[in-house]
């Protein structure tokens, strides 16, 4: 099983027992890291794709109304800094 990032030390030497770096505690290639990492690529892809998928469909669901103050001030969280 090859060595992933999180588990190199710093000068980019395999640690002796292989632990993840920013959390000693967590020993890499257990299921309890597998769980882990499982969960921060779900999260990863949440929060990467889930935004501007919200963001797209408010639009579009107000598309022929975004000149409405009462739709900019809804839709505040995309306006804001552009207004």
């Amino acid at each position: 099983m090859p060595v992933h990032a999180p588990c190199l030390a710093a000068d980019l030497t395999p640690l002796p027992s292989r632990y993840v770096v920013s959390d000693v505690s967590l020993e890499c290639g257990t299921a309890r890291h597998a769980k882990f990492s499982v969960l921060a690529w779900i999260l990863l892809v949440a929060f990467s794709l889930g935004f501007p998928l919200i963001s797209f469909l408010q639009l579009f669901r107000y598309r022929n109304r975004l000149h409405e103050p009462k739709v900019q001030r809804r839709l505040l969280f995309l306006y804001s800094g552009v207004l």
